[in-house]
């Protein structure tokens, strides 16, 4: 059976490889054999699949796919789905047996990609696409209907033209809408300036392939914003990072019309665990240096996921080596760090302390007018570890960011070994500093 899978588009932060990593990792999750990919059309995919469950499993976690339609037809204009329908009478009896299946009756629903139609527009569409049909008692019900016939039609987004229409039965899919509402950053009582967006901690949640049960940490956790939607999808979190006041939410409100305040007593992550419900998957947030691991040699987590400070909005910075961690001055004497250094440290921890096959799923910062971001080249590299994805979200004309998925694959290397790139993206010279360039190329 041929199903259409419509990806969500968002509008403004044009996210690159985000369908195909989610796809993939979902699939893979679940075990995922027997699907095909037929053939991509910008964010509409075809896909073979012998089983409408699967595609459920993926619409269930999923949050870019934004419509999934089992097919009946798919054509290149109005006009030859309408011959299609017309002249093939077991088609054209096939959607009528669906449409007249259920008590509740059913309703059309026409959406279009890069084009906007009129509401009397789509009644007239309705009405010729019906009107291709065996003529049959028709039970419409716009509120609560038990089927709905979907027809989508994709626009050339410059040209304007109708290159593809899509017909079929419309499954349920709400997952993203979910996220964004239940998770909104608006609604939730602890946030601060780099809270991660619901949508994106999901996503990197999914990539991570995170499962109910599984043992998850964030090592710059923040506000805790990516963990909390890791705990959404069953994983049991902990959390570290080296910022006292965020950790304990002392730090002053991140919300406009409350400076000078102080935050509430229970402003914290564990709030945004109890307030969802996952209270029992928080396991608790220590203040420590990434770099410092105190944790025990052996594979512990399954999944490792965290948004790195990137030494711009919030500095990169590390425990002097030379003050001992137990005394007062450890935290009150800092040093700064190199991007690049934090990085390789972050897959060295991952290494050592992932369960194999356990993800690293991490942001990596990149500025457009100095080069190019190449995986091969900029991202670092350990035996213990794969590449398997890479996905970008450009937040300027010049600055972007990247997603960087590692995989473990096993512990033949030796407990020394650190990790290498080919070449340091962050390192501008002696003259220059990254977060220099970031800020003056976006002012």
């Amino acid at each position: 059976m041929k199903y259409a899978l419509r990806f969500a588009k968002n509008a403004g932060d044009y996210l690159t490889g985000f369908h195909e990593a989610e796809f993939e990792s979902l699939c893979n999750l679940f075990h995922i054999t027997n699907i095909t990919i037929e053939a991509k059309n910008e964010d509409i995919w075809i896909v073979n699949c012998d089983s409408q469950s699967v595609i459920e499993k993926l619409v269930s976690r999923s949050v870019f796919l934004k419509t999934a339609i089992k097919l009946f037809c798919f054509s290149n204009s109005r006009e030859e789905l309408y011959i299609q329908l017309q002249n093939d009478s077991i088609l054209s009896s096939q959607i009528v047996k669906y449409l007249t299946s259920s008590e509740n009756g059913f309703k059309v629903l026409i959406s279009t990609v890069n084009k906007t139609l009129t509401a009397s527009g789509k009644i007239d569409l309705i009405e010729e696409l019906l009107g291709c049909l065996p003529e049959f008692e028709i039970q419409i019900n716009l509120k609560d209907p038990g089927i709905t016939l979907h027809l989508l039609e994709n626009y050339e987004h410059e040209a304007g033209c109708l290159s593809h229409c899509y017909l079929g039965i419309s499954l349920p899919c709400e997952e993203r809408s979910k996220v964004m509402t239940e998770f909104s950053i608006k609604k939730r009582h602890f946030i601060g300036n780099t809270t991660m967006d619901p949508v994106l901690s999901a996503a990197m949640s999914n990539i991570a392939r995170v499962d109910t049960g599984n043992l998850v940490l964030d090592p710059f956790v923040g506000t805790g914003g990516i963990v909390l939607l890791c705990a959404y999808h069953g994983g049991y979190c902990f959390g570290s990072d080296l910022d006292y006041k965020t950790v304990h939410g002392v730090s002053k409100p991140s919300r406009s019309g409350l400076k000078g305040r102080r935050r509430a007593k229970d402003e914290c992550i564990r709030t945004n665990f109890y307030t969802h419900g996952f209270e029992e998957r928080f396991l608790d947030v220590c203040v420590n240096d990434a770099c410092d691991i105190f944790w025990k040699n052996g594979n512990i987590f399954d999944a490792i996921v965290t948004d790195p400070p990137y030494g711009i909005r919030e500095g990169i910075k590390m425990i002097n080596s030379e003050i001992k961690l137990n005394s007062v001055e450890s935290h009150a004497s800092m040093q700064q760090n190199s991007p690049i250094e934090m990085f390789k440290n972050l897959v060295d921890f991952a290494a050592k302390h992932l369960k194999k096959e356990g993800r690293l799923v991490f942001w990596m910062p990149s500025l457009t007018t100095l080069s190019s971001f190449e995986p091969d080249l900029h991202i670092p590299k350990h035996p213990g570890m794969k590449f398997v994805h890479f996905c970008s979200q450009t937040i300027t004309n010049t600055s972007s960011r990247c997603l960087v998925c590692l995989e473990k694959i096993g512990d033949d290397f030796a407990e020394d070994t650190k990790s290498q790139v080919c070449v340091d993206y962050y390192d501008l010279g002696p003259e220059v500093k990254f977060r220099d360039a970031y800020l003056n190329s976006i002012t």
